[in-house]
């Protein structure tokens, strides 16, 4: 039973590093269906993994603290249109959005944005990196988990 534990850390730990290494550093920004590129590092930081139970591990963004990094959902699958209420949590760089024109998702002028100022966010197509990283590395955790531990 301790080595398969073992291997299942150690499998998570591989998988882990495969993730991080899926999301690029940089600019340009990613396109969508391409896994994110990390300006700041908050998405590298926080993939992470978690002994969930004897033979059962977690890989993931957040482990043990969701809230701390919420958008990297929206990342994973994508958002569709959403209401936006332009609070002080903000960044200055936030602060210029584009009201849309009559027809849906036609731009028509750039805006300043004000605080208490609400639009429509058009939405974000995914930027998957979680699902791919796991499908991509399936047979690496195959053989990690099978692979068998010498006690001494």
């Amino acid at each position: 039973m301790r080595g398969a534990s073992l291997n299942m850390d150690a499998a998570a730990i591989a998988l882990q590093g495969h993730i991080i290494d899926k999301v690029s550093v940089g600019q340009p920004a990613s396109k969508p269906g391409e896994p994110p590129h990390v300006l700041q590092g908050h998405l590298h930081r926080n993939i992470g993994w978690d002994r969930v139970k004897a033979l059962v591990r977690k890989v993931g963004v957040g482990i043990g603290n969701t809230k701390k990094i919420g958008y990297a959902l929206h990342l994973e699958f994508g958002t569709g249109p959403h209401r936006v209420v332009v609070g002080e949590h903000m960044r200055l760089s936030d602060r210029k959005i584009f009201k849309s024109g009559k027809r849906r998702g036609e731009v028509r002028k750039e805006a300043k944005v004000r605080k208490g100022m609400d639009y429509i966010h058009p939405g974000m197509a995914a930027r998957p990196y979680l699902r791919p990283g796991l499908y991509e590395f399936r047979d690496e955790l195959v053989r990690i988990i099978t692979t068998p531990i010498e006690m001494a």
